[in-house]
C-alpha cells in the first residue's frame, strides 16, 4: 500500500472502539512508553486527558516514581522496540499492571493484556489504531464522538489542493517548516515535525506557546537564512492569540493558520491529517519516496 493510501486510512482507523482492559480509578498515574510513531500517542493523550498525571517515556528506563500504583502502557507497533521492551520489563519488576498496544513481536508474546492492531503498514501510518484505545479508555468516547473525529479528518483531506500548494511553497523556496502549537496541541506539532522528518526527509522544527515566547521568538525574528514557513496550531485561547499577533508583528512574518471548527478532539485530529498529507506532498515535490526509512533499519542493525 502506498503512503498516501496509508495516510487516508486515518479516517477509518479513528472509528475503532478498542479500549484497554483496565479500571483507571485504581491508579495514581499513567505511564506510557513508546518511541517514534508509537511514542507520539502518549503526547496526544496527555494533551487531551488531564484527570491524572500522564508521563511519556521515550527511552530505556522508567522514572523512579513508577510503582504498583502506576498503570504502565507499552505502545510499540512492531512489538520489538528495544527501549519499550526495557521499560516493560522494569514495570513488571516494580509490580505495575502492564498493558500493551502492538501488532506482534516480543511485546505480544510477553504481555497477556494487550490490544492487537493490524500489521503490515508503516508504524507512523498506524497512529489511529494505536492512539484510539488510549483515547477511548481515558476520555470515554462514544460512536458519535468517533464519527465526528472521522468526519473532521475527511473534511481536511478534501483540502488537498490547499495542502499541495503549501508543500510546493516550502520546497520551491527551500523554507524551514516551523510548527507552533499551544498546550492543547503539543502532540500534534510533534507529529507534524516527525512526519516531515520521515516522509519528506527534511529537517523541521516544533515548539509551543506560551513557552516559545521565552526563547524561540528570538531566532524566529532573525531575518537571515533560513527562510521560515511558520504554521500556528492554536485553539483560540485569547492570551495565546494575543501572543501570536505580537510574534507576527515583531518577526515581520505572517503565520499560516489552519482553520477548523469543532471541539479539541476534532480539531487536533483534523490538524494531524493536514500535517500527514503535507509531509506526503513535500516528499512528492522533492522526488523522494515517503515510505522509505531504510536508514533507521540500518541503524538498528548497527547497534544490534
Amino acid at each position: 500500500m502506498d503512503m498516501q493510501r496509508q495516510i487516508l486510512e486515518l479516517k477509518e482507523q479513528v472509528l475503532s472502539r478498542e479500549s484497554l482492559p483496565v479500571d483507571i480509578s485504581r491508579y495514581d498515574s499513567i505511564v506510557v512508553a513508546g518511541m517514534g510513531g508509537s511514542g507520539v500517542t502518549s503526547l496526544i493523550l496527555s494533551d487531551l486527558y488531564q484527570e491524572k498525571p500522564v508521563f511519556s517515556v521515550m527511552g530505556y528506563d522508567l522514572p523512579k516514581f513508577v510503582d504498583k500504583k502506576s498503570l504502565f502502557i507499552a505502545v510499540s507497533y512492531s512489538g520489538n522496540t528495544e527501549e519499550t521492551l526495557s521499560c516493560f520489563e522494569q514495570a513488571l519488576e516494580r509490580g505495575c499492571d502492564a498493558v500493551a498496544i502492538t501488532s506482534g513481536g516480543k511485546l505480544a508474546e510477553r504481555c497477556s493484556d494487550r490490544i492487537m492492531v493490524p500489521a503490515g503498514i508503516q508504524p507512523r501510518s498506524a497512529l489511529g489504531y494505536m492512539v484510539m484505545p488510549l483515547i477511548n479508555t481515558f476520555l470515554g468516547l462514544t460512536d458519535a464522538d468517533r464519527k465526528r473525529i472521522s468526519d473532521a479528518i475527511a473534511g481536511m483531506f478534501r483540502r488537498e489542493n490547499e495542502i499541495r500548494t503549501h508543500a510546493r511553497r516550502i520546497v520551491e523556496r527551500k523554507m524551514l517548516p516551523v510548527f507552533i502549537g499551544d498546550t492543547s496541541s503539543r502532540g500534534v506539532v510533534t507529529r507534524w515535525r516527525t512526519q516531515i522528518n520521515e516522509n519528506s526527509k527534511l529537517i523541521a522544527y516544533s515548539c509551543f506557546l506560551p513557552e516559545a515566547n521565552h526563547n524561540d521568538t528570538v531566532w524566529m525574528a532573525n531575518r537571515s537564512w533560513p527562510e521560515k514557513d511558520i504554521t500556528v496550531l492554536s485553539g483560540g485561547e485569547p492570551r495565546i492569540e494575543k501572543r501570536i499577533r505580537a510574534m507576527e508583528k515583531l518577526t515581520g512574518l505572517t503565520f499560516n493558520r489552519i482553520s477548523h471548527s469543532g471541539g479539541v478532539l476534532e480539531r487536533n485530529f483534523a490538524w494531524i491529517a493536514y500535517g500527514d498529507m503535507l509531509s506526503y506532498h513535500i516528499a512528492v515535490e522533492r522526488g523522494v519516496d515517503p515510505e522509505d526509512v531504510s536508514v533507521l533499519t540500518r541503524l538498528k542493525n548497527e547497534i544490534a
